[in-house]
């Protein structure tokens, strides 16, 4: 019985190939694509994710206040109604500015994870030229 599971928990973990490749030498290679295909890798990716939430918040964005501005103007003074109007208009203000600061904050992370070079010229007379 034991053995049945060792089976199989080394088909889930894959035990028995690594052991198999390290064993033979002439195991063809391979190289594994990337199915994305992008090359700038984790940066870029969340750069189309943060392009893409933009765009839809701005297609979303102003059906949701125009959705609210109906449930204001048919709520015939119930404060139930109002106040569900209102919290629609707060709640789509704060996600609309939480994509628009998202961009920022990309940019900000990438800016204290890995800082820009800075080189210095050559010729150190171009920083004191007459103005």
């Amino acid at each position: 019985m034991t053995y049945f599971f060792q089976k199989i928990i080394n088909s889930f973990f894959g035990a028995n190939s690594i052991f198999a490749r390290a064993a033979s030498d002439s195991m063809p290679s391979f190289v594994i694509q990337n199915p994305l295909a992008i090359e700038g890798g984790l940066q870029e990716i969340l750069a189309l994710i943060i392009n893409f939430l933009t765009n839809i918040t701005f297609i979303i964005a102003p059906i949701m206040y125009l959705w609210a501005g109906f449930q204001y103007l048919t709520s015939a003074g119930d404060d139930k109604k109002i106040k569900s109007a209102k919290n629609t208009i707060i709640w789509t203000t704060v996600g609309v500015l939480i994509i628009l600061m998202a961009e920022g904050i990309i940019y900000i992370v990438q800016d204290l994870l890995m800082p820009q070079e800075t080189t210095i010229p050559q010729d150190a007379s171009v920083l004191y030229e007459e103005f």
